[in-house]
Order: structure tokens, then C-alpha cells, then sequence
């Protein structure tokens, strides 16, 4: 139903606003290009400002956009393939629904792990920013 993916998406949007910040000091600690949270907001407010918080957010949404997009379209693929298979006409169980939703999981992992390894990476070099050039 595109009605929820596009209610997925705009929600996924207004998550930005705080995710993005978070993951940019979480990447700069995690790469070792400061060694508290602290110190990497201070690095970051004293290289690039405030919207230094937000480098990145596009190469976030590129990355979550299509992780939510893909998580359900595959869960409702998987879902059907369960009824067909089974031969069954009703709403799965809740343990049917879990293992879909392991499985749904995993396949997203695949396909988007690599992804979001690289909008990590560029993450953390781009809140660096000029320290590097010093």
C-alpha cells in the first residue's frame, strides 16, 4: 500500500532531525576521530557549526528511505509466499509474523549493510572536516 510507505518515509524524514546528529558523533567516537561524544560535538560545532550535525542526512536517507521501503514490501511479499505455500487464508500467528520478520531482517541486513558502511565512512570524514587539514 503506498499509503504506508509514504507515511514510512515522512516519518522517516522527521526521524532525521535527531538520528543524524547522533550518528554523526557516534561515527566520529567509533572512528576514532574523538574520543567522548563530548569532544566529538565540540569538534564538530567548532569546525562546521551547527549544521555540521547534519552533514550527511542525504546519504542517511538514501540509506533509511529504502531500508523501511524494502522491510515492508519484503515482509508483505513474504507474508503471501507463506499463505500460498501453506495454502492458508487468514492472519498468521504472532510466532508466523516473528519469523517473517527475522527473515524479513536478515534479507534487508544483506542488502543494505554495505550501504550503510559506506555512509558511515563518509560521515565520519566529512564531520572531521578540516581537523584533518591541519
Amino acid at each position: 500500500d503506498t499509503g504506508v510507505l509514504g507515511q514510512a518515509s515522512t516519518g522517516m524524514i522527521a526521524s532525521a532531525i535527531g538520528q543524524v546528529p547522533s550518528d554523526v558523533i557516534k561515527t566520529m567516537v567509533q572512528s576514532g576521530a574523538a574520543s567522548s561524544s563530548l569532544e566529538a560535538l565540540a569538534q564538530v560545532l567548532t569546525v562546521k557549526g551547527p549544521m555540521g550535525l547534519y552533514v550527511g542526512t542525504s546519504a542517511w536517507l538514501m540509506v533509511q528511505l529504502p531500508k523501511i521501503q524494502l522491510a515492508f514490501v519484503l515482509f508483505e511479499c513474504l507474508k503471501q509466499a507463506l499463505k500460498r505455500r501453506l495454502r492458508i487464508d487468514r492472519n498468521l500467528t504472532p510466532l508466523e509474523n516473528c519469523i517473517l520478520g527475522v527473515m524479513q531482517g536478515a534479507i534487508n541486513g544483506l542488502i543494505l549493510t554495505p550501504i550503510d558502511t559506506i555512509r558511515a565512512r563518509l560521515m565520519a570524514q566529512a564531520a572531521q572536516g578540516e581537523k584533518g587539514k591541519r
